[in-house]
């Protein structure tokens, strides 16, 4: 990926770990997502067609490993939050 460059994927994310204090949102299954990387920090909406319900990503640009924080925000404001790492297929 360029050093800033804007983009579209796939993404599949499956919860680790027990969730039963804590809804941790829409972001469970699989979807498409869009987003950019701009300055090594990449951001991404994973349900970019989405007004409501939607998941922001965004954390350091790194060819080895890649993780940061996420957000859940519905039209009420945020709704939960926490870390997360990428992992290659």
């Amino acid at each position: 990926m360029n050093a800033d460059s804007s983009f579209t994927r796939k993404w599949e994310i499956e919860a680790r770990g027990t969730f039963t204090e804590i809804n941790i949102g829409p972001q469970i299954g699989s979807g498409e997502m869009g987003g950019m990387v701009k300055n090594g920090i990449f951001s991404i909406s994973l349900n970019p067609d989405r007004d409501d319900d939607q998941i922001y990503l965004w954390g350091e640009w790194s060819k080895k490993e890649n993780g940061g924080e996420w957000i859940w925000s519905t039209f009420s404001g945020p709704t939960a939050s926490g870390s997360f790492e990428l992992k290659r297929k």
